[in-house]
């Protein structure tokens, strides 16, 4: 009678749809990042990571939209980019010269000083769609006279004082006496004396239509820094 040696039978449990090779650490077929070395899938697990990655990458840029956002209403509201257009403020600022604009500058109960560059909404009467930009010369309750090329100052109190103007171009041809100049508006001429369109053709500006004040000129390089604005001792 014969005998039988003694079989040993491995039985390998292999996942659906794919074939275990022994002595390999992979399933046949199967993508090595996809696949433990036990033959257990790790797609879902890849796949929660990608998700919160996603999540990770969608949120920064949330964050960044949002900071480009307030960057840009900050800007917007409180700095504006102007190209001068006109001669009016020749020799101090010419065509072509751009400058930022402090939009905030008398927001804050902050006031118009004489010397002061401003751009500003000017009347209807001048039929211009564009703002203008001046030099601030009168105050509320001041009257300014212009005479003989100089441009004198008469207070509430009947006190008068010339201005010494160094950044004029030349001095003004035409003689002119404002009235007391209303409260919360002000005077303002071009540098350009004799050719701009200024207080001298008997406006002001209020206070609600000054855009803002020069802060800093951006262009040409070769005048890039604060804006010119001057300081008078009274």
């Amino acid at each position: 009678m014969s005998s039988f040696p003694d079989v040993t039978f491995e039985i390998l449990i292999i996942p659906m749809g794919s074939v275990t090779i022994p002595g390999q650490d992979i399933t046949r077929g199967a993508r090595p990042d996809m696949w433990s070395p036990s033959g257990i899938s790790l797609a879902p697990k890849l796949l929660f990571e990608s998700g919160v990655k996603m999540k990770s990458v969608l949120r920064e840029i949330a964050i960044t939209l949002l900071m480009a956002l307030v960057l840009f209403l900050g800007i917007h509201y409180t700095v504006q980019n102007t190209e001068v257009i006109s001669g009016s403020m020749e020799p101090t600022l010419s065509i072509g010269e751009r400058l930022f604009i402090n939009k905030l500058a008398y927001k804050f109960g902050q006031t118009p000083q004489r010397g002061d560059i401003v751009v500003f909404v000017p009347p209807e009467s001048l039929g211009s769609p564009l703002d203008y930009i001046k030099r601030i010369i009168g105050l509320p309750g001041e009257k300014v006279q212009i005479k003989d090329g100089t441009v004198t100052i008469i207070k509430a109190d009947g006190t008068e004082f010339p201005l010494t103007e160094p950044y004029i171009a030349e001095l003004p041809s035409y003689t002119y006496t404002s009235p007391v100049i209303p409260a919360n508006n002000y005077f303002v001429m071009g540098d350009n004396r004799n050719n701009s369109g200024d207080s001298h053709l008997g406006y002001t500006v209020p206070l609600s239509d000054i855009v803002g004040k020069g802060l800093w000129v951006t262009w040409p390089f070769s005048k890039f820094g604060a804006a010119p604005n001057y300081k008078f001792s009274q």
